[in-house]
């Protein structure tokens, strides 16, 4: 038995008519015939009574056509979701976030989501070592990132998203706290804050070089792991940290951002998946993007 054969008996069934059912399905009458003959010889019983004038069902055929019916309604369905699924139309994509996103992504989401109902994100907050990780091992397909800390990890793909700006984080009462900005070489004798070489090792090295190439090597008085201790020994007075405009956002009052004056003072924001990610919602994601971005403008800053 196969679904072919329980198309035609649905039809004759439907039809009770053997030359009206042929027409239908775009058979002849003779084939049609025979995958009903086949039918019957499988489960054994007569489907139809049939004579010479009429076509009707047996008991037997009218429990078959209850459950035929619903049997192929459901490898239709199944069929249809099966395609969807090649063509990424649902499914689900993990997407790992840090921060760098904020700005667009709930218009992202909210777009991605209008448009392709059928679609999951599941969106998992990752500080920048454990995306990295995540990408690799598969256990997120996309994540939003700092170029500078993918761009040794041939294992991924990138697309840059927008340039941020580095700014200075400092207590709202340091001295330099109302500058407009602020040259590199003014903060030759300040206590620097930087994330961990172990967390963020591109952001680490990427500080310490702008100030070398401004001649002066930073003092590094202590090297948190986390954003939030970051933000906090700030916040305290112990020093001061270079980061990249985003962070802005997890601000407050005790905190000021100063920009940095100096040209080198950019880091590239980017999305990035693994090459060998076979989800076929990535193309369908990274082109909703697109779209977000041309209308994109990112809030200014004070």
């Amino acid at each position: 038995m196969d679904t072919r054969q329980l198309r035609s008996f649905i039809a004759v069934a439907h039809h009770l008519n053997f030359t009206e059912a042929a027409k239908y399905l775009y058979l002849a009458q003779s084939s049609l015939s025979r995958q009903i003959s086949e039918l019957e010889k499988e489960f054994g019983v007569a489907l139809f009574f049939r004579n010479n004038r009429t076509v009707q069902l047996t008991p037997a055929g009218s429990l078959l056509l209850k459950e035929a019916t619903t049997l192929v309604s459901r490898i239709d369905e199944l069929t249809e979701q099966i395609h969807k699924a090649n063509l990424g139309l649902i499914g689900s994509l993990k997407i790992g976030c840090h921060g760098v996103e904020r700005y667009f992504f709930p218009q992202l989401a909210k777009t991605f989501r209008k448009n392709y109902t059928n679609i999951n994100l599941v969106i998992e907050w990752l500080n920048i070592k454990a995306l990295n990780l995540a990408l690799l091992h598969g256990d997120i397909d996309i994540g939003f990132t700092l170029e500078l800390e993918v761009q040794n990890l041939p294992e991924l793909m990138t697309k840059q998203i927008y340039t941020d700006p580095l700014v200075v984080m400092m207590p709202h009462d340091h001295p330099l706290a109302s500058n407009s900005s602020i040259n590199l070489t003014s903060l030759a004798q300040e206590s620097f804050l930087i994330l961990s070489r172990e967390e963020c090792p591109s952001g680490f090295q990427n500080t310490v070089q702008l100030c070398v190439d401004s001649g002066f090597s930073p003092t590094i008085v202590s090297e948190p792991a986390s954003l939030e201790a970051l933000i906090l020994l700030v916040e305290s007075g112990v020093g001061i940290s270079i980061i990249s405009q985003h962070m802005e956002a997890y601000g407050n009052s005790n905190l000021r951002f100063v920009p940095l004056a100096d040209k080198a003072a950019i880091v590239n924001v980017v999305v990035c998946w693994n090459k060998k990610s076979t989800n076929p919602i990535i193309p369908l994601f990274l082109s909703e993007l697109d779209q977000i971005l041309l209308s994109y403008n990112r809030p200014a800053t004070t």
